[in-house]
Formats: C-alpha cells, sequence, structure tokens
C-alpha cells in the first residue's frame, strides 16, 4: 500500500508541476525531487518498522509453540517414569 502511495505521489508531481511546487514550496521544499525522496525515505522506514514487528510476533509465536510441545514431552516422560 505504501509503495503504491509513493507512485501515486510521483505521478501526481509529474501531472501538475506547477502548482505541486508552489504547494511543496510553502511546506519547505524547494524542489518537488526533495519531497519525492522526503516521501521516499518515510516510506521505508515505516516498511522496516513493519517487518521488524512482524518478525517480533512470529519469534514470540515461535517460542509459544516451542514452549507447548516441550511441556507436553515433559509431562508425557513423567507419566512413562510413573508406570
Amino acid at each position: 500500500i505504501l509503495i503504491k502511495l509513493v507512485i501515486i505521489s510521483l505521478m501526481i508531481i509529474i501531472a501538475i508541476p506547477e502548482k505541486i511546487s508552489e504547494l511543496l514550496f510553502s511546506a519547505g521544499f524547494i524542489r518537488p525531487l526533495d519531497a519525492f525522496l522526503s516521501i521516499t525515505s518515510i516510506t521505508a522506514l515505516f516498511i522496516g518498522v513493519k517487518i521488524y514487528l512482524k518478525q517480533v510476533e512470529v519469534n514470540r509465536n515461535i517460542t509459544k509453540i516451542v514452549q507447548h510441545v516441550g511441556i507436553k514431552e515433559s509431562s508425557r516422560k513423567g507419566s512413562r517414569n510413573n508406570a
């Protein structure tokens, strides 16, 4: 979704450069390329954070699965030793 937003913003910058230049200049950007690079950098940052958070979630799920399997195996071994 974020990559699509970057592409759309680039298409808008190309389509109506005069209006966009005035708007971007009032926002503090001198050239439209500066705005595009800023948008791209922010997008890359958000994608990186999203990937990191997904990795943390996967690691938590793996830990829960391993704990569950370990508890089952230890209870199984415990019942064999008692019998």
